[in-house]
């Protein structure tokens, strides 16, 4: 049961936690596609996929919780796997979630699974994304 006393699963966090490799996300998104990606200390320094990047300058790295990071020195594109998985993908975080948790879920090797006591005809929902960091 998650916090707050909702039984719908977090996938978002599972997902999260799924994604550990910054070279394995950025290949899967078709991030490091015609160059050799700058490697750093615990990731890697990429194109950014929010802009048009003709040198790197958007870092991925594993955080303090050991969960995938971004940030772009040039945009100021900032978040988390999910983030890169939207900006990547073209697609909006809160419209799309489900989408992007999905792509990420697939990525990671995560099964996304609804919860066992949804009452019947009601929509499975997943949990409302994180706000972006200011």
């Amino acid at each position: 049961m998650r916090e707050g006393g909702s039984n719908w699963p977090d996938h978002a966090g599972q997902v999260r936690q799924a994604l550990k490799d910054p070279q394995r996300l950025c290949g899967e998104l078709g991030l490091l596609r015609g160059y050799r990606p700058v490697r750093q200390a615990g990731g890697l320094l990429i194109r950014c996929p929010a802009h048009g990047d003709r040198t790197p300058s958007c870092s991925v790295t594993l955080g303090a919780d050991r969960t995938i990071r971004i940030r772009c020195f040039s945009c100021d594109l900032a978040g988390d796997a999910l983030h890169l998985i939207a900006t990547a993908a073209g697609l909006d975080l809160r419209r799309d979630f489900r989408r992007i948790l999905e792509i990420g879920a697939q990525i990671g090797g995560v099964f996304l699974e609804e919860p066992p006591d949804r009452p019947r005809g009601e929509r499975w929902r997943p949990p409302c994304p994180p706000e972006a960091p200011p």
